[in-house]
């Protein structure tokens, strides 16, 4: 249960990151504490990989800026795509999972139909159906521009498709979520936002398959977030740590809180999860 702040967690060579509403502050923006407390739980051996729904080209600054390039990895479009960048910006997919084309394209055909805006996701590439006031909004959020294009005509399957919900008209994305067929997943990461991936794909499946290759237990994960579509990565860590201001159910289900994105949660929380016992500094950093 959640309380007072911890003394040393059991030893941690990886945390798993959210990043909006975690690693970010209420701007989108990664605080000097933050950055900080990144490269000191590196130079103490634990890896941190950005686990987000997020796709590469939306991630790729922010990594740059933590200096989390190759062989630093991370998972993106919430689980359908883990992989790397190299110091000259070029991505190294290392696991994906794609959404079926046709269940794709019939979903985008629907969402068309019903006057929202298909953001269609396939690997750096965001290609958005048209310009609306969401999609222009999150554009800045992420600090990134889509491509506008014909989805449809796109030849290769999305990791993720995005739907968001025009003003006035909360519940469309919701119709839409509950028209979807078995081989789709539905994920929401806050109103009005549907987040539409392979079923079976999240990015705590991807986050366990990565940790998995590399030899980490689940008694060496800790997991920082925000949301409910964090909770899946709480359940593959020892330590769940919430942040401040997350709803109370993903407080309740984690084993401490940290503060809130605007206070530097983030940089507290790998402040205690580097004091674990049994750290060699450099350990976990230099396998990833």
């Amino acid at each position: 249960m959640a309380g007072a702040r911890p003394g040393p967690s059991p030893r941690v060579r990886v945390v798993a990151v959210d990043v909006d509403g975690t690693l970010l502050d209420s701007r989108h923006q990664v605080g000097q504490p933050t950055r900080a407390a990144v490269r000191a739980a590196r130079d103490r051996g634990v890896a941190v990989v950005l686990c987000s729904s997020r796709c590469p080209g939306e991630l790729k600054g922010i990594l740059f800026d933590l200096g989390l390039t190759a062989p630093a990895p991370f998972v993106g479009a919430q689980g359908g795509l883990t992989g790397s960048y190299d110091l000259a910006g070029r991505l190294t997919v290392e696991r994906e999972r794609r959404l079926p084309l046709a269940p794709a394209r019939a979903l985008a055909a629907a969402a068309v139909e019903a006057g929202v805006a298909v953001n269609w996701y396939d690997g750096e590439r965001w290609v958005a159906s048209r310009l609306d006031a969401a999609v222009e909004e999150e554009a800045r959020i992420v600090g990134h521009a889509p491509a506008v294009a014909d989805p449809l005509a796109e030849p290769a399957a999305p990791h993720k498709i995005l739907l968001i919900a025009p003003a006035g008209r909360p519940g469309v994305t919701e119709e839409l979520a509950g028209r979807l067929p078995g081989d789709l997943a539905a994920h929401r990461s806050k109103a009005g936002y549907l987040e539409v991936t392979a079923a079976g794909v999240d990015k705590a499946v991807a986050f366990d398959q990565l940790c998995a290759a590399r030899g980490i237990g689940v008694g060496e994960r800790a997991a920082i977030g925000d949301g409910c579509n964090d909770l899946g990565l709480f359940a593959t860590v020892a330590t769940a740590v919430a942040m401040g201001h997350a709803p109370p159910e993903v407080r309740r289900r984690a084993t401490w809180v940290t503060a809130g994105n605007d206070q530097h949660g983030v940089a507290e929380a790998l402040e205690v999860l580097g004091q674990s016992p049994g750290q060699a500094p450099g350990s976990a950093s230099s396998r990833w």
